[in-house]
């Protein structure tokens, strides 16, 4: 191996890991905030360890929605693969830059996706951790073209300009943080609000879309099994929010295939055939059958926290899931009264 190789594969590693260094911090800066509301924590996947994260860890800071999911997962890479392309080619002059691309991205898919593609206890986890992981080696041909057709060795620093960009960066943290401490800004309630807000905000828009299509849907399937109309709107709110109609088109496509038993549909129920979410709400309804018993209680914010987790146990028993079916109810209660009018 050559020195040029050796230095080109070492350029490739480093790359992979300022990707996964550039996750990890906003992890930390997500740790920072354990006594008040996460901020946007797009790097954690919706494969947590109890299989879903709570309403207030998907949507603080904002409305967060697959596309930015996507994009917040691909920008990061695709400026350092730029750049470590621009790098081999004015410092290396290395005309294939192909292969250091691919090690870059694996080293950076390790942790994050290929370790939890093993580890992920259900076929639906995996599938995501399959699709992040398609995203960025698709992405290696995209840039392995960009190089070939223009010039990018501009982009990549020089070692002086890399030295004065780390002092302006300095200097500017050293003030930002002055400035804070100064005035006292605390950012503890202002993320709470925008927290809450945003949740607010996902919830009416949320319901008012499944309402439009699916309230027959929904109300004939609660008269059938006696169900809760309240917490049956708010796991459709909560399970829309984890998988958008695209991706339970796959996932329904996947159950065609190979006869898996997945979760699918709008309601996201197991199934080994696919389901219309007409389909998925009528046997999310019979999950909840009997439940209805519980409506005049959360009708007057009276209802036992412990009484909604029995009901939810045939769905999903993980305490982050009823907590977060719980914080819809309670933004249901408000923007929803309609359907906390008894007879309507």
């Amino acid at each position: 191996m050559t020195n040029t190789v050796f230095i080109a594969i070492l350029f490739a590693v480093i790359a992979g890991l300022f990707i996964e260094l550039f996750f990890q911090l906003i992890k930390y800066r997500d740790s920072l905030n354990k006594e008040g509301p996460y901020p946007i924590t797009a790097y954690k996947t919706i494969t947590d360890a109890s299989n879903y994260m709570s309403v207030s860890q998907y949507l603080s800071g904002g409305e967060r929605r697959w596309i930015n999911y996507f994009l917040f997962r691909l920008l990061p890479p695709t400026l350092i693969l730029l750049l470590l392309s621009g790098v081999i080619r004015r410092y290396l002059e290395m005309p294939n830059i192909f292969p250091y691309l691919i090690i870059a991205a694996i080293i950076s898919l390790i942790p994050r996706d290929i370790l939890s593609l093993f580890k992920s206890r259900h076929i639906s986890e995996k599938l995501l951790h399959a699709v992040n992981m398609l995203l960025i080696l698709l992405l290696i041909p995209a840039i392995w073209i960009v190089n070939q057709t223009i010039d990018l060795s501009p982009i990549a620093p020089t070692p002086q300009g890399l030295i004065d960009n780390l002092w302006s960066s300095l200097i500017v943290a050293i003030l930002v943080l002055l400035y804070l401490q100064a005035t006292n800004m605390s950012a503890r309630y202002q993320d709470r609000t925008a927290e809450d807000n945003a949740l607010s905000n996902y919830v009416v828009m949320a319901y008012t879309r499944i309402k439009n299509k699916y309230d027959s849907a929904i109300r004939l399937s609660c008269k059938e099994y006696n169900c809760s109309l309240q917490i049956l709107y708010a796991i459709l709110i909560y399970e829309d929010m984890n998988r958008p109609a695209n991706l339970r088109k796959f996932e329904n496509l996947i159950v065609k295939l190979f006869r898996l038993n997945l979760t699918v549909g709008i309601a996201q129920v197991q199934s080994d055939k696919p389901l219309t979410d007409e389909e998925s709400i009528h046997r999310a309804a019979k999950l909840l059958e009997g439940s209805a018993y519980i409506d005049g209680g959360i009708g007057n914010s009276l209802f036992d926290f412990k009484q909604l987790e029995d009901i939810l146990k045939n769905y999903n028993s993980g305490k982050h899931y009823v907590e977060s079916v719980s914080q819809i109810i309670s933004k249901l209660r408000i923007y929803a009264v309609d359907i906390f009018q008894r007879g309507v």
